[in-house]
């Protein structure tokens, strides 16, 4: 299984400790770059729960390595 297989699993599971250890870095560093505090973020982390706007910022941000603060509704292709 390759790391990007990886983050994928650990994500779809909830498993956001594992997924941050895996990408070595802090609380801190994990969650303030999707602009939730460490306390949050020890709070999602312990349940495997977090709001869907934080999930989708977390999956682009540290599964897809996508900036998500750069995505738009213009660059959003949806299929139906």
């Amino acid at each position: 299984m390759n790391n990007l297989q990886r983050r994928r699993e650990l994500f779809r599971a909830g498993d956001y400790g594992l997924l941050r250890q895996l990408l070595g870095m802090s609380q801190a560093q994990f969650w303030s770059a999707i602009g939730v505090s460490q306390a949050a973020g020890s709070r999602y982390e312990a349940s495997g729960f977090a709001p869907e706007t934080i999930t989708h910022a977390l999956r682009l941000t540290h599964v897809e390595n996508i900036d998500f603060r750069t995505v738009s509704a213009d660059n959003i292709r949806t299929t139906a």
